[in-house]
């Protein structure tokens, strides 16, 4: 029997007070920048701090199979995360990401 991958997407964006909250309180720690440098969030999600400032998406794991940070893209208003137990291809049609999601959308309709 064949056991089913699982992934999972975040998105996160730029502009959200969630965003600000996380780069004030553990990026920009005792400095007084005001604006939010990604580069700064982007490495501080891949050393960690996604599952300290989102613990459920972890423990909501119903297998014993960790998830992994596989890829982080910026694109003009959000960051998406991707995440699962292996690198695996996403099916545009089911991805939360827009972008993605509505080009397939859009190939559907001219199709």
């Amino acid at each position: 029997m064949l056991s089913k991958i699982r992934q999972q997407e975040i998105l996160v964006a730029f502009n959200s007070s969630f965003l600000s909250k996380i780069y004030f309180e553990k990026c920009n720690a005792g400095s007084s920048e005001i604006f939010i440098e990604l580069e700064k969030i982007e490495e501080a999600f891949w050393n960690g701090l996604l599952g300290e400032v989102l613990p459920e998406v972890f423990t909501m794991n119903t297998s014993d199979r960790p998830l992994y940070i596989w890829e982080i893209r910026e694109y003009n208003s959000i960051m998406e995360i991707d995440m699962g137990e292996c690198p695996s291809v996403k099916d545009n049609y089911f991805c939360i990401d827009p972008y993605k999601f509505m080009a397939k959308q859009s190939n559907e309709l001219n199709n």
